[in-house]
Parts: structure tokens; sequence; C-alpha cells
């Protein structure tokens, strides 16, 4: 049976249209914190969202769990998904699809084994 944990977040975003949803893999290449994982949200009044890929105790194999939406305060007010896209990968994020978790929830599954996610850039055509 799959669960669905719902986030304290959902009025960061409610009533602002998503633009996109990507998950990420970040390394700082100077090995402090080491690649973190997650998923960023894109809305279309320029806010970029993020929430990190949390590991909870107690969950059942294949489930996902998250941080709670914060914004990003680094983020410059871009809205469009190419610009943010090259930005996002500019600055070290390697994007792919995001996971089968709601925005909406913290956590969920479990959920069956998936294929590698694929990345956003896919023969020179921007994905998504």
């Amino acid at each position: 049976m799959r669960f669905f944990r719902r986030s304290p977040s959902r009025e960061l975003w409610q009533g602002t249209p998503v633009v996109v949803r990507w998950g990420f893999v970040w390394d700082d290449n100077y090995g402090e914190l080491g690649p973190v994982s997650g998923e960023v949200l894109l809305l279309a009044d320029g806010s970029l969202l993020r929430r990190m890929e949390a590991y909870e105790i107690g969950l059942p194999p294949g489930s996902e769990s998250f941080s709670p939406w914060e914004p990003v305060d680094w983020w410059g007010g871009e809205n469009d998904r190419v610009a943010a896209l090259r930005r996002l990968q500019g600055d070290g994020y390697d994007l792919r699809e995001p996971g089968p978790t709601p925005i909406d929830a913290t956590s969920s599954g479990p959920w069956p084994p998936r294929p590698r996610p694929r990345p956003v850039v896919r023969r020179g055509r921007w994905w998504r």
C-alpha cells in the first residue's frame, strides 16, 4: 500500500503556476558536503523552491523522503525554463526527471524500481 505524507510548506506555491519541476544531483567538488540530491520547483513568479532528499529510518524499501520546500535565496527571479536550465547546470546541478513523490508531499511510497532517471538535455534538444 502506498502512502503520502503531506508537506507543511504547500503555501509557498499555492496559487502560483509551476513552470517546471526537476530532480537534481549537486556536488560541491570540495568534499565538504559531497553529492546531494533533491528537487527544484520553478514558479511563474520567478521564485525557485528546493527540497533536499532525506533518508528516514523505518520507511519501506522503494520509498522517497524529502525536506519541506524552501525558497532559494540566491535565485535572481528568472522564470524562463531554458534560462533556468542553463543557469542551474552552469552552477553544477545535474538535472533529471523528478521522482514520483507529489509536490505537496514530503514522503511517499513504496514505488516499484524505476529505470535510471533521464537527463534533462537529450540529443541537443530541451526536454520538458
